[in-house]
């Protein structure tokens, strides 16, 4: 547990600079067109990604040297050893940080990654980075465990953030917004998605 809060700190004091660096940068950028309300959540759209990018990739790459290398294959390897440890809370920590890690990149990217335009095709995204980071942990990366589990804790997790991504578009378009309403009906005309100045976009559909 104790280890678990010292990356979660570790994370945030390396990071949250460039939060800042990429917010300032990109606000400035886009005050030029737009009004500062507008320039301000498209900046902050923008430094939540590279924030969310950041820390998936220091959490999932980081050595562990203190740790064996392993493999679990079988899927729902990990949620037996959590609750064959009633006493420990780790287990748990790991299969929900797991749950939650693409659930931020899969709210987030549909705003600025067109094709991204369903929740299904993001869910395809989600498992595609999951194998990969998994690929990747196995061939290079100390003491990680390479887990099915893995793959489908983050694939489930992206399918949440693309519905509640998707959530969000719905409450815009209930509210009147029209660029949502064009967004959503992209088989009605619309290009997958309306741009306007000073608006999110935004192209997911059910």
């Amino acid at each position: 547990m104790e280890q678990l809060l010292d990356d979660f700190l570790r994370v945030t004091r390396i990071f949250l600079p460039v939060f800042l660096v990429v917010l300032l940068v990109s606000g400035a950028w886009r005050a030029r067109n737009a009004t500062i309300g507008a320039s301000t959540r498209e900046a902050a759209v923008d430094a939540a990604l590279v924030y969310s990018g950041l820390c998936v990739a220091y959490l999932v790459f980081s050595p562990q040297p203190q740790c064996r290398t392993a493999v679990e294959l079988e899927p729902g390897a990990d949620l037996l050893q959590a609750l064959g440890s009633a006493d420990d809370l780790l287990p748990w920590m790991q299969l929900v940080g797991n749950g939650v890690l693409l659930l931020p990149l899969a709210a987030l990217a549909p705003l600025r990654v067109r094709p991204l335009d369903s929740v299904p095709k993001i869910a395809l995204a989600g498992l595609l980075i999951s194998v990969g980071i998994e690929l990747s942990q196995y061939l290079f990366v100390v003491g990680r465990t390479t887990s099915t589990d893995d793959v489908l804790l983050n694939t489930a997790g992206a399918v949440l953030g693309g519905l509640l991504h998707r959530a969000a578009v719905l409450r815009r378009a209930a509210v009147g917004e029209p660029e949502i309403v064009s967004a959503l009906d992209s088989r009605g005309g619309a290009a997958g998605g309306v741009e306007r100045e000073g608006t999110l976009r935004t192209s997911v559909s059910p």
